[in-house]
């Protein structure tokens, strides 16, 4: 296993362009919650996801925790906005202030979907019949049965998961003691490096 011991040094945040990704380990539970903070960078073509995992397209997959932000989206077109799932249920909340290049703070779990402190949907409009899962939730795009799908060119600066209160992930952003870009978790002590191709970006 990958660690700390011998030294990182901790930097702002890991950028993808869109094929660099970050696999959790995490699988999917009712009782999962998420804190973290992000930035989309640039507008990539379909969907943009921060992070999440489905077994199949749609709304429809039970095991599902993803948010994303629609190519439409990001020119606030009418009726459009944030993509919020849990289980099997998804919306499309509309929300006109989420741009590229603005940093944004993110509460997460089954019952409320949190922006910068603004309470922008709840569970009663995104929660559905939930059921775990061998699937994985990835950052910086979604996990879709094993494939990866709707990256995003995006920054994370730092993303908690936390089951039943207890935490149970805190990944922060490192450069490893090779200087190889990395998330440290904080729990377990181990490095978590770039499961897609070419190589994450980061801020000092």
């Amino acid at each position: 296993t990958n660690t700390c011991k011998d030294g990182c040094q901790r930097v702002a945040y890991l950028e993808s362009t869109g094929t660099q990704y970050i696999d959790t380990l995490l699988h999917p539970l009712n009782t999962l919650s998420f804190n973290f903070k992000f930035k989309y960078v640039q507008q990539l073509s379909g969907y943009n996801n921060i992070m999440g995992c489905r077994s199949a397209a749609g709304s429809v997959s039970t095991d599902q925790i993803s948010f994303t932000h629609g190519e439409r989206d990001f020119n606030h077109d009418s009726g459009t906005g944030v993509w919020v799932g849990w289980g099997a249920n998804q919306v499309n909340v509309p929300y006109s202030s989420i741009n590229i290049g603005t940093d944004y703070t993110c509460q997460f779990d089954k019952d409320a979907f949190v922006l910068n402190g603004i309470t922008i949907a709840t569970g009663s409009d995104y929660g559905g019949t939930f059921q775990t899962s061998n699937l994985t939730i990835y950052l910086f795009c979604r996990n879709q049965n094993g494939i990866v799908v709707n990256p995003s060119h995006s920054r994370i600066y730092y993303w908690q998961a936390r089951n039943n209160n207890t935490l149970v992930c805190d990944l922060i952003p490192v450069l490893d003691p090779q200087g190889v870009p990395a998330m440290f978790d904080r729990v377990s002590g181990d490095l978590f490096y770039n499961a897609g191709t070419g190589s994450f970006l980061y801020g000092l």
